[in-house]
């Protein structure tokens, strides 16, 4: 039976695995080992693995200095049997060892949701995105202005767009990391720059059909979106975090944004005043251009105001008599 010995990095990750068609196996910083471990607190000959006939595991201390401990942090002396899969600490260096028959995970299966991870780890779709969103942070800037644009008013929204947009990358990377998973920082920065994209596609349409329905229409429906792509978002990363799927991780995607969203029209709302002076007002002007119905021409809406204006001058001669 084979003793496959894994050295584990600090993050619990695998670095390197040996596997080893023997029943003693040597491990110890020496160049006369069959585990090499590279690591100044371990000594040249520090511990010895065997598996017997029975197929029972057993590790040894070769009498080392700083000693060999189990997961518990218990040393294991002269001699000390194991199940496989068991952790033992050499120095610093953290190993796990197994025999040839421990059984493994079951096969995850490729879905639409991995090989879109995989296309926005590119750098390429990284830079795009990243390109794209620049330009569209600028050409807002640009159309929104009141004064005279200059190339240097682009300067610091670019800088806190470039900012902000490290954030949610950055939160779930930290995350990962914390919990041992792959960090996957591009695929998530790439997630938020889409959002964003979309995001702010979305709100052009809302504000066309604020514009045109008038009233509240195009907030609440800009709320709508932006609701659906907040869920979006945090489905997407929550994948890219443990790669699970199903239900349970759409239901934590919108349990989470509605506390969020609720959380922040909340404290909107509490700091509304109780009564203003300035009535409500949707102050969303766009070009005639936008309009769904282009509406009458002016002669024919003259012409067909005729009789509303003829009325007009006959009631106003009533109340002259």
């Amino acid at each position: 039976m084979a003793i496959i010995v894994q050295l584990l990095a600090r993050n619990g990750k695998v670095a390197s695995q040996i596997k080893l068609e023997k029943n003693v196996v040597q491990l110890g910083r020496g160049f006369d080992n069959d585990v090499i471990i590279d690591d100044p607190h371990v000594c040249a000959e520090h511990a010895q693995i065997q598996v017997s006939e029975d197929g029972i595991l057993s590790i040894s201390d070769l009498g080392s200095i700083n000693r060999v401990y189990d997961k518990q942090k218990q040393p294991v002396g002269l001699y000390k049997t194991f199940n496989s899969g068991a952790i033992f600490y050499l120095g610093k260096q953290k190993i796990q060892v197994f025999d040839s028959a421990h059984p493994v995970a079951e096969t995850v299966a490729m879905t639409w949701y991995e090989n879109v991870a995989d296309w926005f780890s590119t750098k390429r779709t990284v830079f795009l995105l990243y390109l794209v969103t620049l330009l569209l942070t600028g050409f807002s800037q640009y159309f929104t202005t009141t004064v005279e644009f200059e190339a240097k008013q682009l300067v610091e929204p670019l800088i806190v767009t470039s900012l902000a947009m490290l954030a949610w990358p950055i939160f779930w990377s930290v995350i990962a990391l914390f919990y041992r998973h792959e960090a996957r920082f591009w695929a998530h920065l790439s997630t938020f720059l889409s959002i964003m994209l979309i995001g702010e596609l979305a709100s052009m349409l809302a504000r066309v059909v604020g514009f045109n329905a008038g009233g509240a229409s195009g907030y609440q429906l800009e709320l709508l979106f932006g609701f659906i792509l907040s869920v979006v978002a945090i489905r997407f990363s929550l994948y890219l975090f443990n790669q699970k799927s199903g239900f349970r991780p759409i239901f934590t995607s919108a349990t989470l944004t509605v506390a969020l969203y609720g959380t922040m029209l909340g404290a909107w709302h509490a700091k509304q005043p109780d009564f203003s002076q300035y009535p409500d007002y949707a102050a969303n002007v766009l070009p005639s251009l936008f309009l769904f119905d282009s509406g009458k021409p002016i002669d024919d809406y003259l012409a067909g105001s005729q009789t509303i204006f003829d009325m007009a001058q006959t009631e106003a001669k009533k109340d002259l008599k």
